[in-house]
């Protein structure tokens, strides 16, 4: 038999690798660091419509960004307001949730 092979590639290739098969439908998830929204918009793809994805940043206008990009991807169904200047609120089927404030 032989072994599977691991090659090693950069840290975000490992780090999404990881997610894909660690993160299942219906998970509750946190992107602290949600940048330019692509790691959000994974993790909102991997979660399903019954998951929650917590987003964080610090500067408004990644948080801005990534609620118009999560809109375009059509993952947006769900998306609350920002809750503050660090939050993005996300929420599914009308179930209301969001960075330790309802």
């Amino acid at each position: 038999m032989e072994e599977e092979r691991y090659v090693l590639r950069n840290a975000r290739a490992l780090a999404e690798d990881y997610l894909r098969r660690s993160v299942r439908e219906g998970d509750t998830v946190i992107d602290a660091t949600m940048g330019n929204g692509g790691d959000t918009e994974m993790l909102c793809r991997l979660v399903g419509e019954q998951g929650h994805v917590y987003a964080f940043d610090v500067q408004r206008q990644a948080v801005e960004h990534t609620a118009e990009r999560l809109r375009a991807a059509g993952q947006g169904n769900g998306l609350g307001q920002p809750v503050s200047r660090q939050c993005l609120r996300t929420r599914r089927h009308g179930r209301r949730q969001g960075c330790g404030t309802q």
